[in-house]
């Protein structure tokens, strides 16, 4: 399987420390094909200086799919990105997992896999929404919804509202059990798997 990759808002990167992922470019010069080349190691310390001459030479950077969850660490704690902004990529994030599960034909390995994805999402969502009243999820949630409600999005939505109800019931809850609640909210709907379309 080729690897796959998604692309990110260069901006929003921390300035020296390091990054925990590779930043890619699509170095094709034929359009319509793609052939990603790295062009920042995930161990080294990006500077304003680099990041400015990456801003100018490539238009779009790129983060392999196989380290998204150490991106999103980064993103969701960036103090330059909006609550909204954070949440779409979360959901987005989401989808992508959930989609992995429910397309996984039941097979105990990718579904191992996606389940630890998505409670390292739901972790980042727990950060973002940390806080935030029903009224304000309620806002959030009507700004992220897609024109189609389907079960991906639904599930999303399920997930923000019970994290802030259970911290509204019980606001001494610790994080694992907001995590937990998320996860199982999230995951509420996977018995679809086994319904035919």
């Amino acid at each position: 399987m080729s690897d796959t990759y998604f692309s990110i808002n260069i901006d929003f990167l921390p300035l020296n420390q390091e990054l925990g992922f590779d930043l890619y470019v699509n170095a094709s010069t034929k359009k319509g094909t793609t052939h990603f080349t790295r062009v920042f190691p995930s161990n080294e310390l990006l500077d304003d200086n680099f990041r400015d001459h990456l801003k100018k030479q490539y238009p779009r950077l790129y983060v392999l799919e196989d380290q998204r969850d150490k991106y999103m660490k980064i993103f969701v704690q960036s103090d330059d990105v909006s609550q909204e902004e954070k949440a779409v990529f979360i959901r987005d994030t989401a989808i992508k997992y959930l989609d992995d599960i429910f397309h996984s034909d039941g097979r105990t390995e990718v579904l191992v896999e996606s389940i630890g994805q998505v409670k390292e999402t739901v972790d980042n969502l727990v950060g973002v929404i940390e806080g935030t009243g029903i009224e304000e999820i309620k806002s959030l949630i009507a700004k992220l919804s897609m024109h189609d409600f389907y079960t991906f999005d639904h599930s999303i939505n399920v997930c923000m509202y019970s994290v802030s109800i259970l911290k509204g019931i019980n606001p001494n809850i610790d994080r694992a059990g907001l995590i937990n609640m998320g996860v199982g909210a999230l995951l509420h709907d996977i018995g679809k798997l086994r319904v035919p379309n």
